[in-house]
Formats: C-alpha cells, structure tokens, sequence
C-alpha cells in the first residue's frame, strides 16, 4: 500500500472502528465521514465487530476495505485480532464510530506509539451511565478524546466535570439528494389530508401516546388531519391500542412499521413531530428539515438547537400535550406557514449539515487534537491538508 503521496509526504491514514456496519444512523455518519476524507486524499481503513451487513456493501464500492475483528467474544481476544489489523495500516487516527467499541480503539492506539484513539458518543451521556453504570466511564476514559454528535452531550460533559478539552462536536450531516422533491412517490395519496409523521423506535422514551392524544385532540378542529407512525419497536402493540381507544386506529393513524422509503414518506408529509423525553442528536429532525417540512417537537438533546422556534416548527415541553395539539392545528390550518417553515428549515441543512464540509470540520478537530496532545507525527500528516 502506498504510504506518500506524489511529492513524497506522509498521506494521512484513520482507521474506523464499528461495532456493525447495519443500517442505523450512526453507521450512515460512518459512512459520510469515510467519503469525505476518501474525498480529501485521506487514506481509510474500516474495522467492524460484525461481518456481511448492509454498508459493508457501500465501503467495498468506495474501494474501502473493511476487516472484522469480532469473530470471538472475548473483549481480549477482539482487542488483539483488531491490533493485528491496525498493526499493519499504522493509521495516525483510530476513530470509534459507537460507544461500544471505544474500548477497542483506546486500548489498541495506546498500544502502537504514536496514534491517536478518538471515540464516539451519539447520545445522551446521562443516558449512557443509567443504561451502563460504571464502564461508560471506561469507554469515555480509554480514547485520547472523544466526539460527540450533539451540543446537549458537550454540555452534560461539562456538568458531570469531565475535562472539557476532550470533548469535540460533529454535528451530524445528510445527504440532501435523497430528499429531492422529484424523487417524490408516484402514488401520493389523498392529497386532501394534512399529514403530521413520526419517524423512530417504538420504544417508552419517544412517548407516541402523547403524540396520539395531541392527534385526536386536534383532530376535533381540523378533521382531516391524519397521522403517520413509522417504525417498530416493544412498545407498538400498546401504542396501537391506545389508537384505539382514542377513536384514530383506522382513519385518524396508520402504524407503517419498519419503512426503507423513509425520504419518500417524509416528502409526501406535512410537518414531523418528536414527543421524546430525550435524545442526542435526532437524526429524523435533519431529514425532515432536508425534506423540507416543519418539526413540532420537545427540547429533547439536539432538538432545541435543530428546531427554531417560530422560524423551522415549534418547541413544546415535556409532557405539554394540548400545547403539541395547539401548534399541530396552527400547521394545518396554513399551508403558507408550512411551507414558510419548510424552505428555512432546508435553507439551515444546506449551511450546517451539509457533507461537502465534513472533511474540514473533521481535519479541524484532528489538528486540535494533534496540538493538544502535542502528537508531532499526525500534525506532519496533517500539514498538507489546508
């Protein structure tokens, strides 16, 4: 493998570690992130825990090779398969693309001198100690540094006194040709209902009973509002009943399930709604920003930032169900706000989100990490990316 460019400089080489290679959103920002620094003349490796998924497809496309280290289960064993692996790449960054495997690529870069471990958290960080406990320390102490997706987890960092120097914000980007208008579906149907859509796991956290009683409850004024559950999860059932008793299931709501046509479904909606208790970065808000449609949503994580109120939607509180109702029937009511709303909600995708940044915004936190850590072999690699 050739290690200099033309002029005979080091080219700088990361090295990706993923617990799965499925089609989640942390797995698609992995995939962003590989593309852009490919892009730049970076060179990239991808080492992942499971073997055969969805996007192991989409980095053999970009001639990136992805090596597995997780054919036993023993955290040892993984840890010495994957430093073989790195061993021969020597990249100057091994990056954790999930908080499972930060673990891995903090033990493995402080065992080869000279590189950098940066791991990854997509959440809450109070979220991962009530789920965890004690090793989410561990997985945010092992890495060098760690990037998270969302300006709430900086700020619980700051909060929970971890030293602030190691944390970096990435927001999340998207690919905005997916959510072209054009590539609407042909069978759009009943054009004449407005269609407020909820995208995520049907899990207790996203609180979709509070969505369905603010429906029902605005269903009263405008009648022909309608609603969309999109997604699976433990807690369906119970929600569909609740639907039910409410007097939606049928005409008022339709639970779609798992959809792999998400951008079509979001394009042919008026305005999404997230009733969440928390979150990170709320991948669905910047896909429904993309598509161009308003968001009603709490001040879950990211969501206060994402989601200007007055401007791109609205922020209710916690638990604020008539207040979700209210904003749900003033969307309705004004296809002029909608689409007020829509065209400033893609025109903030297009300047923060977009991926055509992402090699830089990454390069940056690279170099503030290189100077911070004083590490002379990755600022060399990283002279000849201005």
């Amino acid at each position: 493998m050739n290690r200099a460019s033309q002029d005979g400089e080091e080219r700088l080489r990361v090295g990706f570690v993923a617990g799965t290679l499925g089609v989640g959103g942390a797995e698609k920002q992995l995939t962003y992130m590989a593309a852009a620094l490919q892009r730049a003349g970076v060179e990239v490796e991808v080492y992942c825990l499971q073997r055969g998924e969805a996007h192991e497809h989409t980095f053999k496309q970009m001639q990136i090779p992805v090596l597995h280290f997780g054919q036993v289960h023993s955290v040892p064993m993984r840890t010495w398969r994957l430093w073989r692996h790195v061993r021969h790449f020597r990249p100057h960054i091994l990056q954790s693309a999930h908080f499972f495997t930060n673990v891995y690529a903090g033990l493995v870069a402080r065992a080869l001198p000279g590189e950098i471990s940066i791991g990854a958290v997509r959440s809450g960080l109070q979220y991962l100690f009530d789920l965890l406990g004690a090793p989410t320390r561990l997985g945010l102490s092992l890495p060098h540094s760690i990037i998270v997706n969302s300006h709430s987890a900086l700020e619980e960092a700051h909060t929970m006194g971890l030293p602030a120097e190691r944390f970096f914000v990435l927001p999340n980007v998207i690919d905005r040709s997916a959510y072209n208008p054009h590539e609407l579906a042909d069978d759009r149907t009943a054009p004449d209902l407005i269609k407020a859509i909820f995208v995520g796991r049907l899990v207790p956290e996203k609180r979709v009973e509070h969505f369905l009683q603010a429906l029902a409850a605005a269903r009263r004024e405008v009648p022909h509002l309608v609603g969309y559950v999109v997604g699976d999860g433990p807690e369906r059932a119970r929600w569909e009943r609740t639907a039910a008793d409410l007097g939606l299931l049928g005409h008022g709501v339709a639970f779609l399930g798992q959809r792999k046509d998400v951008p079509q479904l979001l394009l042919a909606s008026d305005m999404l709604v997230l009733f969440s208790d928390y979150e990170g970065s709320p991948n669905v808000i910047i896909e429904a920003m993309a598509a161009g449609l308003p968001v009603i949503s709490t001040p879950a994580g990211d969501a206060k930032y994402l989601v200007l109120p007055e401007k791109t939607g609205y922020l209710v509180p916690f638990g604020d169900i008539s207040g979700m109702a209210e904003h749900l029937v003033i969307l309705a009511q004004s296809p002029a706000l909608r689409a007020e709303m829509g065209a400033a909600a893609q025109r903030l995708v297009e300047a923060n989100h977009d991926p055509d940044h992402l090699a830089n915004r990454l390069m940056t936190i690279y170099r503030d990490i290189a100077r911070r850590r004083h590490a002379n072999r990755l600022l060399k690699a990283l002279e000849r990316y201005v």
